[in-house]
């Protein structure tokens, strides 16, 4: 049977995880694999430039790298948020304007973005509806919030290979996430994203595999099986895009 991650949304968990980069790097599928298909950050980014923003924010930026990418491809400012001092402290290392700020607790004024990205963040958070609310504040009238999560069933194969869940009790993914973003935006968009990402080596998916927890009951080399082919599985992901009143 899967066992149970710790809960995405809990503040203690949030802060560990993100107190440095190493493990939130390791996480990235990016790094440990070759995709193949369509990237969500391409999704995002076009979805923000969709709206002709003059003014962007991007809600848990972690280490600008998306951020700095938006700006470059957009020409636009774009300032930068992120609760953890170090994912702050490396977006400010890429000459990006930084706060280093709660999502629940935005320091802007009203109507101060024409747009709002918040990339894979939003189910960080232990009041969504307070966080979505933050968002829309800050949002000019008619603003857009492109909102990237996750799928129920992403990277299902690897999990159900080693009988772990991350995306278990899921607070905010592409199957529950319209409902709370219609409490706060008149009109919402989901548009999926899949493809396939194949792991370099065994000792990638090792180090991806512990960046989501601790894998120490688990014989990871008999769960996964012979790695001298290397693991293919799905990536299935969601660019929310949500406007209006």
């Amino acid at each position: 049977s899967l066992r149970l991650a710790p809960r995405v949304n809990d503040p203690s968990v949030v802060r560990r995880e993100y107190a440095r980069e190493d493990r939130f790097l390791a996480r990235r599928l990016a790094n440990q694999a070759d995709l193949a298909g369509p990237l969500v950050e391409d999704a995002a980014i076009a979805a923000v430039a969709e709206a002709s923003p003059a003014r962007v924010v991007d809600v848990g930026c972690g280490t600008g790298d998306l951020t700095g990418r938006l700006a470059r491809e957009t020409a636009v400012p774009v300032v930068a948020v992120d609760l953890s001092p170090r994912m702050a402290e490396l977006a400010r290392s890429r000459g990006l304007p930084t706060a280093n700020a709660d999502i629940g607790r935005l320091p802007f004024a009203d109507g101060a973005f024409d747009a709002v990205l918040a990339n894979r963040v939003l189910y960080h958070l232990p009041d969504l509806d307070a966080g979505l609310a933050e968002v829309a504040r800050v949002l000019r009238p008619g603003g857009r919030l492109v909102a990237v999560v996750y799928r129920i069933d992403h990277l299902a194969e690897l999990w159900e290979a080693v009988g772990h869940e991350p995306l278990a009790d899921p607070t905010f993914v592409a199957e529950n996430g319209e409902e709370p973003l219609r409490r706060h935006f008149g009109l919402v968009e989901r548009r999926d994203v899949t493809g396939t990402a194949r792991f370099r080596s065994g000792a990638g998916v090792r180090r991806f595999l512990e960046a989501y927890g601790d894998f120490s009951d688990v014989d990871l080399a008999a769960a996964l099986g012979d790695q001298a082919a290397p693991l293919r599985v799905t990536y299935r992901q969601c660019v929310f895009v949500a406007s209006g009143p």
